[in-house]
């Protein structure tokens, strides 16, 4: 019955966080409330269960984090605010998770808050807005050390570019100025790597991504490249393979913008030839031009 609890609970926290994703890429004050409830209903369901088995602080902790909840509305907050919440709440789904699957709770430490105002504090600004630059591409993985010596890689190169350590940090980097390639690992805390790519796909964000994971398993690689990942490398990766990958992703994703933006140029044209054939009635032209379009759009799609 424990390990059926598990899997239960496993499932109910996926969903959870997928409620996460989407009061972060939402702009619907109804979807939010949606989303906002989804999370009470599967946080209630979570603590209920874990009720049934032996664990000494999770339904406690659950508990918290419902009390938590209740203090302030999703909607009233700005979308900053609302990052500092959900990256909050993915460190809390991540550690009940770790208790979930055989770790010690005395060794998983969940920092709880009573207010919201605990939680935005630390990242009150002083009061000047900040500009985001644009980048040419970004470098997400958990592993601090790791990224230090990306930095170190690519600082010699003639390229604007950023490091994340979070995930989520780096998903509201790319909401507001998306890079033209992001290079990632699939392994972290809050967001792997997978999730990460296909919410900026929901968001019709075309960075193009590089994969760098430590995992050794072909399912993975296929799947995901089969979800449109430019390259997927395995860990340890050299230096120069590394540059040499970035640079053949940075040139795809020059290539694709301008293709893109002369596919829109087209488009408009299209549009306007099309209903010119269709009220002069010449239908053999119309087709020719379909055709043509046609070729044109599979030949040139990325």
């Amino acid at each position: 019955m424990e390990d059926q609890f598990i899997i239960e609970a496993g499932e109910l926290l996926d969903e959870l966080e997928k409620n996460f994703l989407d009061i972060l890429n939402t702009q619907s004050e109804e979807s939010v409330l949606t989303s906002s409830t989804n999370i009470l209903r599967v946080l209630h369901n979570l603590k209920g269960a874990s009720s049934f088995y032996p664990y000494k602080r999770l339904t406690n902790d659950i508990h918290k984090t419902e009390d938590f909840l209740s203090t302030f509305k999703f909607t009233d907050l700005s979308s900053r605010d609302r990052e500092s919440v959900i990256s909050y709440l993915f460190d809390i789904s991540d550690k009940i998770r770790s208790i979930i699957n055989g770790e010690e709770e005395e060794n998983v430490k969940i920092t709880h808050v009573k207010a919201f105002d605990e939680i935005i504090k630390p990242h009150v600004n002083s009061g000047e807005s900040i500009k985001q630059e644009h980048c040419d591409f970004i470098v997400v993985d958990d592993d601090v050390d790791l990224l230090k010596l990306y930095e170190t890689s690519f600082s010699k190169l003639n390229y604007k570019f950023k490091c994340f350590s979070d995930p989520v940090e780096a998903l509201s980097f790319c909401r507001k100025t998306p890079p033209g390639v992001i290079l990632t690992d699939v392994l972290m805390p809050k967001i792997d790597g997978h999730l990460f790519f296909e919410a900026l796909k929901n968001l019709n964000i075309n960075s193009v991504f590089v994969f760098i994971t430590g995992l050794d398993s072909v399912e993975l690689f296929q799947q995901l490249d089969d979800a449109g990942a430019f390259a997927v490398l395995p860990k340890p990766v050299s230096r120069h393979f590394l540059i040499f990958t970035l640079k053949r992703a940075l040139k795809y994703s020059k290539e694709k913008n301008i293709t893109n933006k002369s596919m829109r140029c087209l488009m408009s044209h299209y549009d306007s030839l099309q209903k010119f054939y269709e009220t002069t009635n010449q239908n053999f032209l119309l087709e020719e031009l379909n055709k043509e379009m046609k070729e044109i759009i599979e030949s040139s799609s990325f």
